[in-house]
This record gives C-alpha cells, structure tokens and sequence, in this order.
C-alpha cells in the first residue's frame, strides 16, 4: 500500500487504537489516533487525512455527529464507522450520512485493512480522473482560445489605431475639440481594450470556480463580446431577444465556454454561406423552472441522421476526420458543452430553424432558493453600552443577538444553543476572553471567534490568534467594520445582509509592496495580483522595501520572514514605523518557526503558507485592505 495514504483512528479505547495503529502501520499505511471526536477536528485541520476510521458511540460527541462535520469541511475524506453494539439503524444512518462503510466490532483485522485500501484507491482514481477531465476542459478551452485570437489582435491593432492616430492629431494641433476628441477616442478604446482583455483572463483561467446565482443573459452578453469583432467581420447580423430571467447556479466560466464554443460553431458555419442576411439569432426565456437559450442560425443546418452525432467526442463534419478540410477542428467543442451542461442538471439539443439552418436548444434549471436560517451571534462582554451598541448594529442587518455578561455565561450558553459567531472581550472579570476561546473550541470547535480587546497591543492580538481566534479587532470597533466581520465569519445565511464589502471590492488604484528574494516567487505573486487588477512593486531586500516605503503609499506589504539583509522581525518593525497603518502579510513555508512569531509580535497583520493558492492570496489581500481602510477612523493598527 502507498506510503501516501494517512489514516486517522478515533476511539475511546486506548487498546483498540493500539492495535489498529500498529497492524495498519504494518501495512504501510501512516497512521494517527484521537481519542474523541474533537480531538480529531483539531488534528485535520493540521494534517492532511484521507481515511478516517471512528467509533460510533463516543463521550461529549458521537461518530454520527463527527462524521456530519467531516463532510461537510473535508469532503473529500472517507470515514469508515466502526461500533460494537452492531445496531443496523446506526449502519444505516451512518451510509446516509456519507460514511464509505460500516464495521462491526470485533473486526477482522485484514477486512478493515482491505477497506482502507478500497477507500484510498477510489480517491486516487477519482484524483486522477478529475486531473484528466482538467485537462481536457483546459486543452479544449485553450483550442477556442486559439481560434478568437486573431480577431482579438485584430481588434486590438484597430483600438491601438484610433488611440494613436487621433493622439499624433492633437500633438500637432493647438485646437482644443481636437484636444477633446483625441481624449474621447482614447478613452472609449482603452475602455474597450480593457474589457475585452479581462474577459479572455477570466476565461483562460484554468481553475473552476464555485457555481455562482447568475443571470443567463449576463453570461451571453460577456461572451458575445469576445467573438462580436469576428462576426461582424464576416457579415453576420447579431440579433438578441433576452427575456427576463430566473438565476441559474453555474460556474461562469464553464458556462462561457459552452457559449464561445456555440458562436464559434455558428460563425464557421456560415462564414462561407451565400445566404443573405447572414443571421446570428440568441434568444432566451424562462418559467418557474426552466430557463430556455437558443441560438440559431440561417445557415446549411445539421441534417436529421446528424443531429445526435454532433455531441459525441471528435465528431466533426469539418476536420478531416470526418472529410472536412479543416485540420485543426478537434470536434470536441460541443462534447464539452454537452458535459458542463448534464453536470449542471441540463440539456442541450440540436433541431432545425424554421426557414434553413440551425439552432442548439439549452435548458436548465432555475436556481433553488437557498433554506434560510437564522444567523445567531453571541456578544460577551461586561460594558453592557459595548453590548448594546453592537446589538443594534447588527440587528439592524438581520442577525439574531443574544449576550453574555462574562466569561462562565457565554460558555453556558453555547452548550445549550447553536451560534454562528462569537464576539468575545478579552479582558472581563472572572475567566478571561482567551480561557474562554480555549474553552469553546473544545464545546464548539467549528463556531469562529472574534476578540475585541481595549487594548490596541501586538501582544494581545497575537495571542488570541495563536489561541484560535479569527480576528482581534480593536475597540471601539466601527459600523462598516463590525458589520464586515459579522457577515464574513457568520455567514449571514438567511438574513437580510447586504454582499459583502470584499464582493465590491475595486482593486485598481490599490498598490502593494513584495518583498521576497526569490525571484519566481516576485513573478507568481505579480501575476496572480496584477492580474486582478493591483499594481504590484516588487523589491528583493529589505532595504529597499524600506526605502520605497518612505517614498511611496502601499495599501499593503507582502513579504516573507526569511530575508537576505535583515532580520524579518526587524524589517517588519521598521516597515510597520514607517506604515502605521498598512496590513503587512508574512509569507513563509513554515508557519511555526520563531520568526514567524516573532514577525507577528513585531506588527504583521497575517500570515499565509506557501505554497499558495492563487485564490485565497487574493481574497486575503481583498479582506485586509478592506479592514484597514477603517484605520483613520480607529487610529490604531488593526493587528
């Protein structure tokens, strides 16, 4: 068995967990051990696990209610339950919940080892077959990409035509409408430009994002958008009729390529038809539960016997394959379209236009309102006018608000009651805010906290994040503030809460500051921001950090512990001297050392470990910036 595989054992037998450790480890597998449920929680959370094994009747929390957590936060995972009272009712209700199988004690040692290897086995084949099915999105995302390419040069070379020549007018001009007109053009092209360009980035990006609510129409005008040039280049008429629509739940840019893969098909389809006019006809409708697209066109049709064929893989009546003459038809365009559209509960079909032609029918289904349930804060601090100003607050957006005097009631109350969020004083008489968290991570381990000290010192909030805090904000704690953090860490489901302040956020105009020495390093981090739209310097010692920070604002600093010249902690404390009130993060591969510690005591806000993912740099960046923007306001560093 691969040495890969982890294994994690939860029982609260210490023989049990003895042997099965020793005989799974014998078998190649690396395994660990808890002894209750929440032990568990806290250890994936630092160790990666692919199989978990647990007994089902356990104190403080049984496998059934672990098992749900798992799940949901670690999907991923298999559990395989195990239970000695052999109750087919808790068989039953562990398979529903998602558990990969159901052992009775006493188990067979080789019986339970042929399961984890089952289990481990099914997850690399899965691995292998979603990298695969990746790749295969990806090549055919990047063939589409290929054939918008000249038109986009093409248009570009227009754009940069109209920019340059009316610029070259007013240089030689002293006539101000002139001066007007070379500004407007200038404008409106660099406009276009823009746009056209933000739209080829988002959908080159080769990592799928979460389906998103969305209007139909929106995705279709965004895409008409990369092919409109080469349409109209070719003399074909773009007629729209967009109804009103029901959101559907899709990934935007999956459903982008459907789209840019149906144009592109309509466009080679009548590039070289006699008919006159050349028609493009994308329309779209909807009731309570389907919503309807088509997008037809007046060209030589799909014959009947046809029809079917054209959503197999490599089917083309263009390569040469299928005796066309276009080589570099793959005939996998609508293939893909077909599988985003059936993964996304859809159909799409194709069937004759009424006069000569053809048109691709989409339906999908219109997006499910989402259960709401209330959204449950719980506020423990001894000011009863801290309470109640926050009370306010945050019933006014909708969130159900319950209080707690001191330390001993918040506990209390969390036992008996479900909360999706604490704000917690740190300093109170009797148990203090960070014995509390300590406390109600073992009660409720997956309830975020936020600490709200008096304090405005470094030592305190790096203390309550070491404690597991999510943030440690500083009173007195703003509206825009309070409300942001509510409705990040809350969730804010079912309320009235408006979208989040980081779902508006604007990145241009927004610097920031790199500091690494590696110089891949500087590159990802340059891509992956500017490609959102920051404007990135990027600096390989500290004192040139330093130095441009004494000439330049920078609305946040990114740099890693390990520098060539200077102390981290150092550097982190000159650069915080210099920038009061800038979120610095600190980047590093290992996230425990004294360093790291030592950089967050000497001022930095966060800390990320490498290597990193694309998606949550840029939220944290979004989130940090967002956060500090209230620094006037609070005169203090946010920590």
């Amino acid at each position: 068995m691969s040495d890969n595989c982890q294994v994690l054992i939860i029982d609260d037998e210490p023989r049990i967990i003895s042997t099965v450790s020793r005989f799974l480890g014998g078998c190649g597998f690396e395994v660990f051990s808890a002894a209750d449920a929440n032990s568990a929680l806290k250890m994936m959370r630092r160790q990666p696990v692919h199989v978990v094994i647990s007994d089902i009747r356990m104190p403080e929390m049984d496998g059934l209610d672990l098992l749900r957590l798992i799940k949901r936060d670690y999907p991923a995972v298999d559990v395989i339950m195990i239970s000695g009272h052999g109750d087919i009712d808790d068989a039953i209700e562990a398979l529903r919940r998602g558990a990969f199988d159901y052992l009775r004690k006493p188990f067979d040692m080789e019986e339970l080892s042929i399961t984890v290897q089952r289990s481990y086995a099914k997850q690399q084949k899965d691995r292998r077959f979603r990298e695969m099915q990746n790749q295969f999105y990806h090549a055919q995302k990047m063939e589409s990409l290929g054939t918008l390419a000249g038109g986009v040069a093409h248009e570009f070379n227009n754009l940069m035509s109209g920019i340059l020549g009316y610029s070259t007018m007013a240089l030689e001009s002293d006539d101000t409408d002139i001066y007007r007109k070379a500004l407007d053009v200038s404008c409106k092209a660099s406009r276009r430009a823009a746009e056209i360009a933000s739209n080829l980035l988002r959908f080159a990006q080769r990592n799928a994002s979460a389906p998103l609510h969305c209007d139909v129409n929106d995705i279709l005008r965004e895409t008409l958008l990369l092919v409109q040039t080469d349409l109209e280049n070719d003399k074909i008429t773009i007629r729209t009729d967009f109804g009103e629509m029901q959101p559907i739940q899709v990934d935007v840019g999956e459903f982008q390529q459907v789209f840019l893969n149906l144009l592109i098909n309509v466009r080679q389809a009548l590039k070289d038809s006699s008919r006159t006019p050349k028609l493009l006809t994308i329309s779209t409708s909807c009731d309570k539960e389907t919503v309807r697209i088509e997008i037809a066109d007046n060209g030589p049709g799909i014959p009947e016997d046809l029809r079917q064929k054209v959503f197999e893989p490599f089917f083309t009546t263009r390569g040469v394959l299928s005796g066309g003459a276009t080589k570099t038809a793959s005939g996998l365009g609508l293939s893909v379209a077909d599988g985003i559209i059936r993964r996304h509960s859809g159909s799409i079909k194709a069937q004759e236009t009424p006069g000569g032609g053809a048109t691709i029918v989409l339906e999908l289904p219109v997006a499910k309102e989402e259960k709401t349930r209330e959204t449950r804060i719980l506020l423990c601090d001894d000011e009863k006018n801290v309470r109640r100003i926050m009370r306010v607050i945050l019933e006014k957006k909708g969130f159900i608000i319950d209080e707690a005097t001191n330390g001993e009631e918040a506990l209390e109350k969390i036992k008996s009651a479900r909360f999706d969020l604490m704000l917690l004083d740190q300093l109170m008489p009797g148990i203090s805010g960070l014995e509390v968290l300590r406390q109600a991570a073992e009660i409720v381990p997956d309830m975020p906290v936020i600490m709200v000290t008096g304090l405005a010192q470094h030592k305190l909030a790096h203390e309550a994040i070491m404690a597991g805090a999510k943030e440690c904000v500083f009173k007195p704690v703003n509206t825009p503030k309070l409300i942001f953090l509510a409705e990040k860490y809350a969730g804010a489901a079912g309320t009235t809460v408006e979208k989040s302040p980081a779902g508006k956020f604007d990145p241009s105009g927004k610097s920031i500051l790199i500091l690494d020495e590696n110089v891949i390093m500087r590159d990802v981090y340059q891509l992956v921001l500017g490609r959102e739209g920051f404007s990135t310097t990027t600096v390989s010692t500290a004192a040139d950090a330093i130095r441009k920070t004494t000439e330049h604002y920078y609305d946040l600093i990114l740099l890693d512990i390990i520098i060539p010249d200077m102390d981290g902690p150092i550097a982190i404390s000159s650069l915080r001297a210099n920038n009061p009130y800038t979120p610095i993060i600190i980047s590093t591969g290992h996230p425990g050392r004294e360093e790291v510690k030592a950089g967050l005591l000497a001022g930095a806000s966060r800390v990320i470990q490498k290597p990193l993912n694309p998606n949550l740099l840029v939220e944290e960046v979004m989130n940090l910036i967002l956060l500090y923007q209230e620094r006037g306001a609070e005169n203090t560093d946010n920590g």
